[in-house]
């Protein structure tokens, strides 16, 4: 099953394709996503450089 929401809509589904296609989708945010390590450490270069 999945549920996505944002500003205008919910989708809830169960359909197997669906699912697969947001697993797939998933699992490309998933692979290409910062480190928790790495993400903190974007996020305080570009805080210095803000201010």
């Amino acid at each position: 099953m999945v549920y996505v929401e944002n500003v205008a809509v919910f989708v809830l589904t169960d359909d197997e394709a669906e699912v697969k296609r947001y697993g797939v989708s998933y699992a490309r945010v998933r692979a290409t996503a910062l480190s928790p390590e790495d993400s903190v450490s974007l996020i305080a270069r570009v805080a210095d450089g803000i201010q």
